[in-house]
C-alpha cells in the first residue's frame, strides 16, 4: 500500500504504528529496512515506543534507515534508557508525557475516570488516516477492532465515509 501512495506522491509520512508496542516484534528491524526501501529517502518514517523491548543492538540496527522516534513516558523505568539510545543515534524526535498528563480512552481500550478535556486526535486535526494490513482505512491509529473503518485503499476517494470518529473523548 505504502508503494502506491508514495508513487501517487500523497504519502509524506510513514507512521509504523501498531495496536501495541511495535518494536517487540522479532523482525521490527528488517521492518523498518523493508519501510525504507519501499519509501525511499524523502518519506518520513516514525514510530513511538514505550521503551520497553530496546537493546543497543535494536537501536543501531534501525539507524541507517533513519526513522524519527516518540518515546512514550507512560513506562518511565523503560523510556528513560530508550531515550538515551534514540538520542545517541540521532533518531530521537521527542518525548511524550500525554498518556498520564491528558489521557484518553485509547479507542475505548481504556477506562479513565473524567480527568478533564483531553487534546485533540493528531490524526484528526492532521488529515490523517490509518491503513490496515489488509487495507482497511481507519480515522483512528488505536482502532484494534476496526470499529473506526471508513473504506479500503481501493474505494474511489469520494465513497470513504467522511462521518466523525467517535472511538475517544477527543475525537
Amino acid at each position: 500500500w505504502i508503494r502506491f501512495y508514495v508513487r501517487q506522491g500523497t504519502q509524506s509520512e510513514l507512521n509504523l504504528a501498531g495496536i501495541g508496542e511495535s518494536t517487540i516484534h522479532p523482525d521490527f528491524v528488517d521492518f523498518v529496512r523493508l519501510a525504507r526501501a519501499a519509501v525511499g529517502p524523502r518519506v518520513k518514517i516514525i514510530f513511538a515506543t514505550n521503551g520497553i523491548k530496546h537493546d543497543e543492538e535494536m537501536v543501531k540496527g534501525i539507524a541507517p534507515y533513519k526513522p524519527e522516534v516518540v518515546v512514550s513516558l507512560h513506562r518511565p523505568e523503560k523510556a528513560g534508557l530508550a531515550v538515551q539510545m534514540y538520542h545517541k543515534y540521532g533518531l530521537l524526535q521527542g518525548v511524550s508525557s500525554h498518556p498520564a498528563t491528558e489521557p484518553n480512552s485509547w479507542a475505548g481500550q481504556v477506562e479513565w475516570p473524567d480527568n478533564g478535556p483531553t487534546l485533540p486526535c493528531q490524526w484528526l486535526q492532521g488529515g490523517k488516516a490509518f491503513v490496515l494490513a489488509d487495507g482497511r482505512i481507519s480515522r483512528c491509529c488505536l482502532d484494534a477492532t476496526g470499529d473506526g473503518v471508513i473504506g479500503h485503499v481501493d474505494d474511489p476517494i469520494g465513497s470513504i465515509e467522511t462521518s466523525p470518529c467517535t472511538l475517544c473523548k477527543g475525537c
